[in-house]
Formats: structure tokens, C-alpha cells, sequence
């Protein structure tokens, strides 16, 4: 008889994403189909993102108890299967600038696409 898992889901504190890691982006490489050279170019801002004002994560986990398939996961041992984070933006960053070209390139109205830091205080 094979063994069916529903993955549980588990929201990771900055500890947990830092040991969990390296299974994170075993994750994040497959699913995104990279090879093994982006596990690098990756790493560091996803290490440096857990940083930011408002970051957030969750890690799906396999579970094997036969005994009891409610269990909740080990996230420390359990197969980490999905992962996904984010966190508030910056108007500042290098990204929000991207966003910002792109939307005059589009004649988008500029108070409409991004919120300015006064908006934000």
C-alpha cells in the first residue's frame, strides 16, 4: 500500500526560513526549472529579504504518519515540498522604480500606480 501525504502548510519564522534554506531553494530551483548556477545568484537576496519590514513565509511539509495523518508537520525534518514569501514593498527599491518606468512607458497616470512616501507615513 503506498502512503498518500497531504502536505501541511506552516507559516516559518525568520530561524526556521534560515535553517530550512537550502531545502527552500532545492524547491524554488526545480519548480522554476534553473539549473544549479541560480542557487547562488538567489540565495543572498532571499537570505537579506527576510530582513524587510512586513516579510512573511510559508512552507508546505510532507508528513508520513501512518498512525496519524493529521499530524502536525516537524519543520525542522519534515520534506519541505512548496515555499512562497514576500513582504511590503519600498517605494525606494530598485524594483519600484522598475514598475514606475514601465507605467510612464504605458502613459499609466502617475498618482494612480505608486503610492509616494508621504502616502506612506
Amino acid at each position: 500500500m503506498t502512503l498518500r501525504t497531504t502536505p501541511r502548510v506552516v507559516l516559518l519564522t525568520p530561524a526556521l526560513m534560515r535553517a530550512r534554506l537550502s531545502d527552500a531553494m532545492d524547491v524554488y530551483l526545480t519548480a522554476m526549472n534553473y539549473g544549479p548556477e541560480w542557487r547562488m545568484l538567489r540565495r543572498d537576496p532571499w537570505e537579506r529579504s527576510i530582513l524587510n519590514p512586513g516579510w512573511t513565509a510559508y512552507a508546505a511539509f510532507a508528513t508520513h504518519s501512518q498512525q496519524n495523518p493529521l499530524q502536525a508537520p516537524d519543520p525542522f525534518h519534515d520534506p519541505l515540498v512548496g515555499i512562497t514569501f514576500g513582504y511590503r514593498g519600498d517605494p525606494r527599491s530598485w524594483w519600484s522604480d522598475k514598475i514606475r518606468e514601465g507605467l510612464k512607458r504605458v502613459d499609466y497616470p502617475p498618482r494612480q500606480h505608486l503610492r509616494t512616501d508621504e502616502q506612506l507615513l
